[in-house]
């Protein structure tokens, strides 16, 4: 197993809500993870910076919000799909929506977890563990050993 207790991971947050970044990122600490957010608001935004993969090679994980302003998670997902290398980030989709069509939007995205926005602060400290086990299973495939990344790891390890 990836101990990420020092290694920085580098995420993408698509998110519009000021509370549940806050809260996503105070409970991705509470698990020992070192986050290095890029945060944005709205889906355009994060269309522009998705839009070439060398941009989407800087990211290791996208927390995105299926229900934006301008444009949604869901197009959003679509325009990333259409970059070279896009369907390989790892895309954790972050919403309040239940809807079975929003579960689906991204059934043929081969690194995916999908969670429900919790309504209670006891709810997103529990996130925390379950976004490191799916980094964990997912970054040693994102980054290239070229990076250092994969020593790095062997090293806290140790």
């Amino acid at each position: 197993m990836v101990n990420l207790n020092s290694v920085p991971v580098r995420i993408l947050f698509v998110e519009d809500n000021d509370g549940d970044a806050y809260l996503f990122r105070d409970a991705l600490n509470k698990a020992g993870l070192v986050p290095e957010f890029t945060r944005v608001s709205d889906g355009d935004s994060a269309r522009t910076i998705c839009s070439t993969a060398d941009r989407l090679s800087e990211f290791d994980l996208m927390v995105l919000d299926l229900r934006l302003p301008v444009i949604d998670g869901l197009e959003l997902l679509e325009a990333i799909r259409q970059v070279p290398g896009g369907l390989a980030l790892p895309v954790v989709i972050f919403t309040s929506s239940a809807a079975p069509g929003d579960r689906q939007c991204a059934d043929d995205w081969p690194n995916k977890l999908f969670l429900e926005k919790p309504a209670d602060l006891d709810g997103f400290f529990a996130l925390g563990p379950i976004i490191r086990q799916f980094l964990e299973e997912t970054l040693p495939k994102r980054r290239p050993l070229s990076e250092g990344y994969l020593e790095k790891i062997q090293k806290v390890s140790a």
